[in-house]
């Protein structure tokens, strides 16, 4: 199977971009089966080798053992740190860090990469785990994978303050929406990116070990990173 097939359709090229590099989203692929399995899996890959990046998640896959998973693509615009997020079972997995054997595999696949490293104009590539219920209730803040906060979504909240022995982070919520206002990181990918409404969906600061999730129906849509 080859990279077009395996994300189901042709990339969209950035021909413009709205909102200050904003994703330019792309049809997924559902990789489905009969098997029930309840482990969760969110990747996100930033890099200049889609098509080394696919062969790689593709076997990342399938050594975990998930089922039906969401394949997807977006061409980014601009400057950017490339690196590799993964969350499983709704928890932060530090590959630089951690000594388990997701990391491992997750370090293998970064070195494989040559990342994390500077890149222009990379290409986001996105592994979920598939979900049919899209409506969330809570907004969730996690440090260190612990959780700091819950707040309603239908609450509308300006400039959230959420402080890190690294930095801080600012966000809001909007009809029912979230979105980060500020961030001390660098490349402040996750302002970038726009705002997050469906359930599973996360804002990730990786520097501060800040993640912002929605909640309250099941469902692992990761929106935007910050590396």
């Amino acid at each position: 199977m080859n990279r077009r097939q395996f994300v189901g359709g042709s990339i969209l090229t950035a021909g413009g971009f709205i909102a200050s590099n904003r994703l330019l989203a792309k049809n997924g692929l559902n990789i489905d089966s009969k098997k029930n399995n309840s482990n969760s899996v969110d990747i996100e890959i930033l890099c200049d080798e889609p098509g080394n990046a696919y062969d790689s998640l593709s076997s990342f896959l399938k050594l975990l053992n998930v089922t039906d998973i969401k394949i997807e693509e977006h061409q980014l615009v601009g400057n950017y740190t490339g690196d590799i997020v993964f969350i499983y079972n709704n928890c932060l997995v530090n590959y630089k860090a951690d000594n388990t054997k997701h990391s491992h595999l997750v370090k293998n696949i970064s070195e494989n990469l040559r990342l994390p490293r500077k890149i222009q104009n990379p290409t986001l590539i996105k592994a979920v785990t598939n979900t049919h219920n899209s409506s969330p209730k809570f907004v969730s803040v996690f440090k260190d994978n612990r959780i700091v906060d819950r707040l309603k979504i239908n609450e509308n909240k300006n400039d959230i303050h959420i402080p890190s022995d690294k930095g801080e982070l600012y966000f809001s919520i909007k009809n029912n929406s979230v979105f980060a206002t500020h961030s001390s990181c660098k490349h402040k990918t996750c302002i970038h990116t726009g705002a997050i409404s469906r359930a599973g969906q996360n804002i990730i600061c990786v520097p501060n070990n800040i993640r912002i999730a929605l909640d309250g129906y099941q469902g692992h849509n990761i929106d935007s990173i910050t590396f």
